[in-house]
Parts: C-alpha cells; sequence; structure tokens
C-alpha cells in the first residue's frame, strides 16, 4: 500500500510496482502527468486494487488503459479538472465494485461496456457535463451464458449520482429493476416526461432526488416515495404526495371540442346500456308472467339445481 496525498509532487508517474494492491495521490498532490503509468505495461500482472487520485489539479483527457488493471475494484477521481469522456477500457473492469468521478468536466454519455461491471455497487457521475439520454440497458435484463438466466444490468447498484449534468429525455422504465438502489439522485438535468411506475418498487430507497428537471404528471404511490421530502420534486411539473399541488383537473380550465364530443359519446353509451338491461329483464319477466308452461319449466329448473 502506498499512500503519498497532501504533498507538492509534479513531472510524471511513469509506473508503480506490480504487487501495489491500494495507491493514493490525492488532496493537490499532482496537476498533471498522472496518467501515463496506466499505459505501461509490466510482465507480471497488475495487482492494484483501489485507486485514489481525487482532489487534485487534474486536467488531461482520462487515459484508455483500464485493461491493464483487472483487479480494480474502486476509482476515485473526484474533484479534478478531467476532461474527454469515460473510455470504454474502463467498463472492462469485472472487479470494478465503485467510481467517483464527480466534479469534473468529463462529457460524452455513459459506455455501454458498463452493462458488464456487475459487481458495480457506487456510480457516482454528478457534476460533469454528459449529454444525451439516460442509457435504458440500466436495469434490463442482460443474458448469461455460463450460468444459464437473466441478470438484471447494475442489479447490485446501491448508489446512483448522475445530477448536476445534461442528460434528457425519460427516466429510463427498467430503473425499477435495480432491486437494492438506496441512493438515487438524478436531480439538475433536463430530464422530461413521467416518472416511471416502475420506480415505487424501490423498496430499500431512501434518498431520491428528482428535483430541477421537466418532469411532469403524477408522482408514483409507495411508501418510500410518499416519505420523502418534497424538495426532492421541487423544480419540476409535478402533482401529489409528497409535494402539495393536487392532481385533480382544474376546473376552470376551459373544455374543449373534443372533450365535449367524448363526453357525450360516453352518455349515449351509458344509456344504450341501461336501455338494453331493462329490454332484457322486461322480455324475460313478461315471458315467465305470460306463459305457463315456460314458468313452469323455469321454476322447475331452478328446483333441479
Amino acid at each position: 500500500m502506498i499512500y503519498l496525498g497532501t504533498n507538492m509532487f509534479n513531472g510524471s508517474l511513469s509506473r508503480i510496482c506490480s504487487n501495489v494492491t491500494e495507491f493514493g495521490l490525492s488532496n493537490k498532490s499532482f496537476s498533471v502527468g498522472i496518467f501515463p503509468f496506466l499505459c505501461h505495461q509490466l510482465d507480471t500482472p497488475n495487482s492494484l486494487e483501489i485507486l485514489h487520485l481525487g482532489e487534485n489539479i487534474l486536467s488531461d483527457s482520462i487515459a484508455d488503459c483500464w485493461m491493464n488493471w483487472p483487479s480494480l475494484g474502486v476509482i476515485k477521481l473526484v474533484n479534478n479538472n478531467l476532461t474527454g469522456e469515460i473510455p470504454t477500457s474502463m467498463g472492462s473492469l469485472q472487479s470494478l465494485e465503485s467510481l467517483h468521478m464527480s466534479n469534473n468536466s468529463v462529457s460524452g454519455g455513459i459506455p455501454p461496456s458498463f452493462q458488464y461491471c456487475t459487481k458495480l455497487v457506487t456510480l457516482d457521475l454528478g457534476l460533469n457535463k454528459f449529454i444525451g439520454s439516460i442509457p435504458t440497458w440500466i436495469g434490463s435484463s442482460l443474458s448469461n451464458l455460463k450460468i444459464l438466466h437473466q441478470l438484471t444490468v447494475l442489479q447490485g447498484l446501491l448508489s446512483l449520482n448522475l445530477s448536476g449534468n445534461h442528460f434528457n429525455g425519460n427516466v429510463p422504465n427498467n430503473i425499477g429493476n435495480i432491486a437494492w438502489i438506496e441512493s438515487l439522485d438524478l436531480s439538475r438535468n433536463q430530464l422530461s416526461g413521467k416518472i416511471p411506475e416502475s420506480i415505487s418498487r424501490l423498496t430499500f430507497l431512501h434518498y431520491l432526488n428528482l428535483s430541477y428537471n421537466n418532469l411532469s404528471g403524477k408522482i408514483p404511490l409507495s411508501i418510500q416515495l410518499q416519505s420523502l421530502d418534497p424538495s426532492s420534486f421541487i423544480g419540476n411539473e409535478l402533482c401529489g404526495s409528497p409535494i402539495s399541488k393536487d392532481c385533480k383537473v382544474d376546473k376552470t380550465t376551459p373544455i374543449t371540442e373534443n372533450e365535449v364530443h367524448t363526453e357525450n359519446e360516453d352518455e349515449w353509451f351509458h344509456l344504450g346500456i341501461a336501455t338494453g338491461f331493462a329490454i332484457g329483464f322486461l322480455g324475460v319477466i313478461t315471458t315467465l308472467l305470460f306463459c305457463k308452461p315456460w314458468r313452469n319449466a323455469y321454476y322447475w329448473f331452478l328446483e333441479y339445481l
């Protein structure tokens, strides 16, 4: 284990020993040249499990050599000036459990390769410049031929933070399949549409923040959602508990021609049902009253039953 944080190193870090399992250079210890060591291949497999480079002044783009570090489980790159996109090779880390990359200038989207990070527990990408839709594969089914059954993508995720970015589109409908998630922060984006009903299935959810988006409609019902603070939903066009805005239709809203036409159709529909029932009922009763053989047969039939 090597921790050299809170110093004033400069220059570049060329490589580290292959049997180091934990390495930390945090808190303004480096400014540039920190990533070349990632692409330096050693003769023996790398054993690094924890990499902490947070709270520095790193302004590089993130190197695309993460396949050289198959044992990495924890990566902390928070509070830097990192640019570019998340490299695809980072999604190849099968041992990755925790990725912290908030408060940088990383752009693009979340690489599809991340859906194969089956051990991922924490994904923190808040306060960056990500764009596009939140991937629909989050919470979807993933075939695993080795164990011959369906897995849910990121099913072990406990914390997901995508706040303070430029994500747009809808909240993925499959997000309710991440059954164990406890913290979900999608605030301060440009998300639109309704909150998916599947989110009410998240029974372990104790923190949710959807504030300051363009969401609309009724908040789904569940014990977890209705027990949240109303501030989790402000800055949207939402209604229903736990916020004070009622979802009832505003009676002062002018009725459109289509609504009038629909109401007339409903009235004729109900009138037709009532008329049909009355005619059918009276037809049976009248027949039993004036036709004695039919009446006797009906009573014998009831006696038989």
